[in-house]
């Protein structure tokens, strides 16, 4: 699968002509590569995968079941950046908040996201720790 996935990847990548297809090459011929195995592919509506890189309208972010983005600057451009910080935070076990952060710490190095949390801040950590 990874190596005919890559020969059609490459193909696409030099010999059609589509604006803007990168990064989205290897999503834009995933349909194809299953054809090949005999599989179908179902594609679900936009707010199932919604993305947030260099999208001006954010009309459909309250409908959206998971946002995605390519660089953590994206992040900080939802106007509701904070309060999702704090939705992980709720919906990860408290046993792992601390992690998180850690997580949340690597990733935000390079651009810092609207609201890091300390562990010792997060939601439900004075619970844990009374």
């Amino acid at each position: 699968f990874g190596q005919i996935r890559l020969e059609m990847a490459s193909r696409f990548d030099w010999h059609c002509r589509v604006a803007n297809k990168r990064p989205w090459t290897d999503q834009i011929i995933l349909p194809v590569v299953m054809a090949e195995y005999g599989l179908t592919c179902v594609t679900l509506p936009e707010i199932y995968n919604y993305s947030i890189s260099d999208r001006e309208d954010l009309t459909d972010l309250p409908q959206a079941r998971m946002v995605h983005y390519h660089r953590a600057g994206y992040f900080n451009t939802l106007p509701d950046a904070a309060e999702r910080l704090d939705d992980i935070y709720q919906r990860v076990p408290a046993r792992h908040h601390a992690g998180l952060a850690e997580l949340l710490k690597l990733f935000t190095e390079a651009a810092p996201l609207a609201k890091v949390i300390d562990p010792e801040e997060a939601p439900g950590a004075k619970a844990q720790s009374a």
